[in-house]
């Protein structure tokens, strides 16, 4: 079986979830001109090699118009309030700046377990 992905194609014998994982780190809804800074959540337990998940901020234009979101269960960046709510004292879950490379494969390790596919 083929499938066509913004002009790519592969079978079922190739293994779409590192494109999935760099398709999932362009943003999704807005035009792409702001900048993105990723950061895993950490606790005890979860060091930075493997957080218990990841945020990002996109933070758009002059204004400084900022967009957080979470990659969730959903293999989607979601909207989230964990950046905003850690600024303003709720920080029971920590967190650091980790570099694109990072997300991408919390991204793929993530897709892997949820979908079976390793």
């Amino acid at each position: 079986m083929l499938a066509r992905l913004r002009g790519i194609t592969w079978d079922d014998d190739v293994n779409v979830s590192l494109l999935h994982a760099r398709s999932t780190l362009a943003p999704a809804t807005l035009d792409g001109r702001g900048r993105i800074t990723y950061y895993a959540k950490i606790s005890e337990g979860f060091p930075r090699s493997s957080p218990r998940g990841i945020v990002r901020r996109r933070v758009i234009g002059n204004a400084e118009e900022t967009h957080d979101e979470a990659f969730t269960r959903n293999l989607r960046w979601e909207p989230t309030e964990y950046l905003r709510l850690h600024e303003l004292g709720h920080n029971d879950i920590d967190h650091v700046e980790i570099s694109e490379a990072e997300a991408a494969a919390f991204i793929e390790t993530t897709t892997e377990k949820l979908t079976g596919n390793s």
